[in-house]
């Protein structure tokens, strides 16, 4: 008796996806219209900037651009929809709205993200249901459901929602187009395979699994199969392109982005993002985030590498060359793993529904499936609880407005791990973004800051004068400048410039004493060693006094927050 024998697996799957999306949107609000994710803001104004330049040529060259077109397409109907309501008089005011009050851009933002994360449940049952079976249908799209990988990233506005619904849409076409090959199944399985890359480039291997279907289907006629797998690479060029068409018109810029920074970046690790284990931190990743289904997408994965089923090999060659690639990064992060989990999810259904078919009593099946699921469920349910709640950053925000004077000079590392305090000018002191602002928008904003309690922000980073460092860097590798250009200063520079408090964030300070260092003599090494000895001076300074400290204690959630001030001599 299969074990969901009795009932349509639609009314199962309706259930399953209004389970997906409350799972996904409740906590949605967190901190707005404070900012506490440090990829927001960036995503954002990428697809802002679109229509502020009036050009789709993107600023932000370490992704490719077809997420952030969409986003720019949804931000538009948001727009045309507020206007209409009167929330938006005119551009101006939806251009300022990201800097006066940002709240409703970034919950359209997340709500998107809610949308394509429950799509993708979808997709993964018509996957399941179309190519396997029934009940590998249900089973794929409830792991998916409550998978807290997959929750946690839809809450927010991050290309990986968007990113694995595209590579689901992507397998179910290579499978489409295996099992009734015709040129049309085969150009949309290649155009949707570029899209999928054209979301973010981790996507890549799908090219495998693409060409490998045609390997299935003509390998005795090697005619046509040329013919195929040439067809394959265009139209999946084609699809790349047609989301990313400024390869094309700014390719070597695309191309040092990419390859020099980008690829520098995830190799060489990110201070706190870095293991010393490599092919196995994906595993461990796998289940310390999602728990008893981690173990399941591992064992399902490993369950049919000895699999003589082609649809099931079709997924494991796009799963496996991942696993060992992105394996060998020492950037560490389950995010990476996002475009197969398609894949490993479907993996683990056919591997968890050979095991429940094994299991002959009805209440021992239910019992396994509650205690299979129960516990991811459950650390959801506490993370979307949490996210209802007040962060401590936000606690931190108010004290600084209840006790700190207006205009006083505040250091920070990162703006979105302290509290968000008003200052309009940190957005003038970048002069390649700035030079995007309208003159009427920077007007609106020097009016609200004579209307609001403004600070006077200092990143520690990008606001310290370095006369003549550029030219002592040698290195050319733009990843490794940057680390060694935006070094934190010593707290004797933060003095002179003017700096009266400083903020401290547990997000920023813990990378460099409970993380792992990274490899001796490396540019990442300097940088970790920089970051370590300034917090170190920050924390045993006689200049300095802690004048308050915020800490998370359920149920609230953010860093430890310490605010430091310079003994006035």
């Amino acid at each position: 008796m299969q074990f969901f024998s009795k009932i349509s697996p639609h009314k199962y799957i309706f259930a399953i996806l209004g389970l997906a999306f409350a799972l996904r949107f409740v906590g949605i609000w967190y901190g707005l219209p404070s900012l506490y994710n440090s990829d927001e803001p960036t995503i954002v104004s990428q697809a802002l900037s679109f229509g502020t330049r009036k050009s789709l040529e993107p600023t932000f060259l370490q992704y490719p651009t077809l997420y952030f077109y969409f986003l720019f397409f949804i931000y538009g109907i948001y727009f045309g929809i507020g206007f209409i309501l009167g929330i938006f008089n005119s551009i101006l005011d939806f251009g300022a709205s990201f800097f006066l009050d940002p709240g409703g851009l970034f919950l359209v933002g997340r709500f998107l993200s809610v949308v394509l994360g429950t799509f993708s449940v979808w997709v993964i049952f018509r996957l399941g249901q179309r190519f396997f079976s029934k009940n590998v249908a249900l089973i794929s799209s409830l792991i998916l459901a409550v998978s807290f990988i997959h929750v946690s990233r839809s809450h927010w506005i991050l290309v990986e929602a968007g990113l694995g619904l595209m590579c689901a849409w992507a397998l179910y076409l290579i499978l489409k187009y295996y099992e009734k090959p015709t040129i049309k199944a085969n150009v949309f399985a290649g155009l949707v395979c570029g899209l999928a890359i054209s979301t973010k480039y981790n996507a890549g291997f799908i090219l495998i699994p693409l060409l490998l279907s045609s390997i299935f289907i003509y390998k005795k006629n090697v005619p046509k199969l040329f013919k195929n797998l040439c067809l394959s690479v265009v139209t999946l060029v084609s699809g790349f392109l047609l989301g990313s068409p400024y390869w094309i018109f700014s390719f070597s810029s695309f191309f040092d982005s990419t390859f020099k920074y980008t690829f520098s970046h995830v190799t060489h690790g990110v201070v706190g993002h870095i293991t010393d284990i490599p092919f196995v931190w994906p595993f461990w990743e796998l289940v310390s985030n999602d728990w008893t289904l981690g173990f399941l997408l591992i064992a399902g994965f490993v369950y049919v590498l000895f699999t003589k089923e082609k649809k099931q090999i079709l997924l494991v060659s796009f799963a496996l060359p991942t696993f060992l690639y992105v394996g060998s990064w020492s950037s560490a992060d389950v995010h990476y793993l996002i475009p197969i989990f398609p894949a490993l999810v479907l993996l683990a259904a056919v591997f968890l529904n050979d095991i429940l078919r094994s299991i002959r009593n009805r209440n021992l099946k239910i019992l396994f499936v509650i205690l299979l699921f129960g516990l991811p469920f459950a650390k959801i349910l506490y993370y979307d609880f949490v996210l209802t709640q007040k962060d401590t950053r936000a606690f931190a925000e108010d004290w600084f407005e209840s006790n700190v004077a207006a205009g006083s000079v505040i250091g920070y590392e990162n703006y979105v791990y302290g509290p968000n305090l008003f200052d309009p000018a940190r957005f003038f002191k970048n002069k390649a973004h700035s030079q995007f602002l309208p003159l009427e928008l920077r007007e609106r904003l020097v009016e609200a800051s004579l209307r609001r309690k403004t600070y006077n922000l200092f990143n520690f980073r990008k606001d310290v004068k370095r006369a003549g460092l550029s030219e002592n860097i040698k290195f050319k590798n733009p990843y490794f400048r940057e680390l060694l250009l935006n070094r934190l200063p010593k707290l004797s520079t933060l003095k002179k410039q003017g700096v009266e408090f400083i903020i401290a964030s547990s997000d920023t300070y813990q990378h460099y004493f409970k993380k792992r260092p990274p490899k001796k003599g490396t540019p990442v090494w300097l940088s970790f060693q920089n970051g370590r000895a300034f917090y170190q001076s920050i924390f045993t300074s006689d200049e300095l006094v802690l004048v308050k400290e915020f800490q998370p204690e359920f149920p609230n959630l953010g860093p430890t927050i310490k605010i430091y001030k310079f003994k006035v001599e």
